[in-house]
C-alpha cells in the first residue's frame, strides 16, 4: 500500500483532517485534529515491525497525563482504561498504546486507537461529583482489602442516637474491643487533584 493509499484510508474512516509525514525509513508522523484538554495533539507513529504495521503513541498518551496527577493504576479509572483498551483492540506495552494494523485496515486501526486515547483520556476531566463517587469506590476497596468483609458495615447509623439516620458513619469495624469508625474525608481528596471545592 502506498502513502497516498493509506492516507486515503484514514481520512475515509476517520477524519479529513489527517496527514502524514515522513521520519526516516518505514516511519510516519499521523498528523490528527484530536488533541488532548491543553490543546497538544495525540502523538501517533505509524512504522514497520518484523513486517507489519504498527500504530503507537509511544507511552506518549500516559506520559502527558502523568503531568495532571491523575492516577490511572487503580479504581475506577484503571477499569475504565482497562475496558477501552480491550473494547478497541489496543495493546498496553509497559505504558506504550499500540495496534496492529490487520490486513492493510489503516483506517479501522487508527480508529481504535484513537478512540481508546480518548476514552482514556477524558478520565481526566471527570466532574467533582464523579471524582467523590471514584474516591468512595476506592476507599471501600482499600478497607475491603484489609478487614474481612464480614466485620465491616458501610453507612453504618446509631438506631438510638441518630434513629433519622442524620449522620451515618462512613464505615464500622464490628467485632473490636471498642467501636471503630472510618470517615472517608473526600474533600481532602479533591483539593488534592486540584478541585476548587471549599466543603
Amino acid at each position: 500500500m502506498t502513502t497516498a493509499e493509506i492516507v486515503r484510508a484514514f481520512r475515509e474512516k476517520v477524519s479529513r483532517e489527517i496527514d502524514l509525514e515522513t521520519q526516516g525509513l518505514d516511519r510516519f508522523v499521523v498528523y490528527t485534529p484530536f488533541m488532548f484538554d491543553d490543546g497538544d495533539h495525540f502523538v501517533i507513529i505509524l512504522c514497520r515491525e518484523n513486517g507489519r504495521w504498527v500504530l503507537t503513541d509511544e507511552a506518549h498518551t500516559f506520559m502527558h497525563l502523568s503531568y495532571v496527577d491523575v492516577d490511572l493504576s487503580q479504581g475506577s479509572r484503571a477499569k475504565i482504561v482497562e475496558q477501552a483498551l480491550r473494547g478497541f483492540g489496543v495493546q498496553n506495552r509497559s505504558g506504550e498504546l499500540r495496534v496492529v494494523v490487520p490486513e492493510e485496515a489503516f483506517g479501522d486501526a487508527l480508529f481504535s486507537l484513537v478512540q481508546a486515547i480518548s476514552r482514556i483520556t477524558s478520565t481526566a476531566l471527570w466532574t467533582r461529583e464523579r471524582i467523590i463517587s471514584t474516591f468512595e469506590e476506592d476507599f471501600r476497596q482499600l478497607v475491603q482489602g484489609v478487614v474481612p468483609v464480614g466485620r465491616l458495615e458501610f453507612g453504618y447509623t446509631d438506631r438510638e442516637i441518630d434513629p433519622d439516620r442524620i449522620y451515618p458513619v462512613d464505615c464500622r469495624i464490628n467485632s473490636m474491643p471498642r467501636p471503630c469508625f472510618l470517615f472517608a474525608i473526600t474533600t481532602v481528596r479533591l483539593r488534592f487533584l486540584g478541585s476548587d471545592a471549599s466543603a
